[in-house]
């Protein structure tokens, strides 16, 4: 799901900052609806404010999990 959260945010560059989690809250489908509620679970557990979709390397979850 980032890399559609992302897509239509992409203004040329390597990176896309996504919205924060609430702002997917309202997705229609249950793929859309799954992404939106780890990605929410996923702020809550780390308390990471910003989350990047990197074009060339794609959603790295691990790395952002690593950072205090």
């Amino acid at each position: 799901m980032p890399y559609e959260w992302a897509k239509p945010l992409r203004q040329g560059q390597d990176y896309t900052v996504l919205q924060a989690p609430g702002s997917y809250a309202q997705q229609t489908g249950a793929k859309a609806q799954a992404g939106a509620v780890i990605y929410q679970t996923l702020a809550d557990a780390t308390g990471c404010k910003q989350f990047v979709f990197d074009w060339d390397a794609n959603f790295t979850i691990g790395y952002l999990l690593t950072l205090p």
